[in-house]
């Protein structure tokens, strides 16, 4: 699953907040989550580590350990250009493939 929010006074919205309230505790236990967000500057790029990682692991879900964050500089007419931003990614989804195959294991361990 990929999860991305857009960041506003350093923070994601409510919104975005109240919909994942909604789901229970460990509601994604064992589910791999690639964690994302868009902010105006860099300075909100630390809003995927104290924001969302604890959000998504307070769900029960595998998040993979890098995170990604771009800003509107890393956009030429609405497509993703910025080279570290796109190798982010890359990182991201392949931890995530990783994270989602020892993830089937556990699964398949504890039903035995």
């Amino acid at each position: 699953m990929v999860v991305a929010s857009p960041i506003y006074n350093a923070a994601y919205p409510g919104l975005f907040k109240h919909f994942f309230d909604l789901i229970k505790r460990k509601g994604l236990e064992h589910k791999t989550v690639i964690i994302a967000a868009n902010g105006a500057s860099a300075h909100h790029a630390l809003v995927v580590e104290s924001h969302l990682r604890p959000l998504f692991s307070s769900l029960g879900a595998f998040v993979a350990p890098t995170g990604v964050y771009s800003e509107a500089s890393d956009f030429t007419h609405y497509v993703l250009t910025k080279d570290t931003t796109i190798a982010r990614i890359s990182d991201a989804v392949r931890e995530t493939t990783r994270l989602h195959q020892k993830a089937s294991s556990i699964v398949q361990l504890e039903t035995i």
